[in-house]
């Protein structure tokens, strides 16, 4: 029988275990710093950080993003042991739902090409490759 997932808004105090999970689920990419990037997102719309939790562990996340233009999915993942069960196209249909009823009339999200696994999901969901060239510009920190 498969447990019900609870999703609800991220706590602060829930932070090490988030970073841990990132870690299990190999979300963490140098030069992002964990820590900041939960700061960055607790400072803007933390409403928009989500878990999932099964019997009081959390299992799953998803960081949503709405500019007033397009709706944006990041830090999706699954504990490993609960992959392919349907808790992260849970977590992703929920985080639709809610942009959608913030006006995003569409939604985004990046992938590293490496990923295939990752866009198979995606795709199952109805997401499409879009041919466009993703550029950034990090900036520097001050020390």
């Amino acid at each position: 029988m498969i447990e019900k997932m609870l999703i609800r808004q991220f706590k602060m105090d829930e932070k090490n275990d988030i970073i841990q999970l990132w870690d299990k689920c190999g979300l963490l990419h140098p030069p992002n710093n964990p820590v900041d990037e939960i700061k960055i997102k607790t400072d803007f719309q933390p409403e928009l950080f989500l878990v999932g939790e099964i019997n009081n562990k959390i299992i799953a996340t998803i960081m949503l993003g709405f500019e007033g233009r397009r709706g944006w999915i990041n830090y999706l993942c699954v504990l490993p042991k609960y992959q392919g069960i349907g808790y992260g196209s849970d977590l992703v249909q929920h985080g639709m739902e809610l942009l959608h009823k913030l006006g995003a009339p569409k939604i985004n999200l990046l992938i590293r090409p490496t990923n295939t696994k990752v866009k198979a999901f995606y795709k199952k969901l109805g997401f499409e490759t879009e041919d466009a060239v993703l550029m950034s510009h990090r900036f520097k920190k001050e020390n």
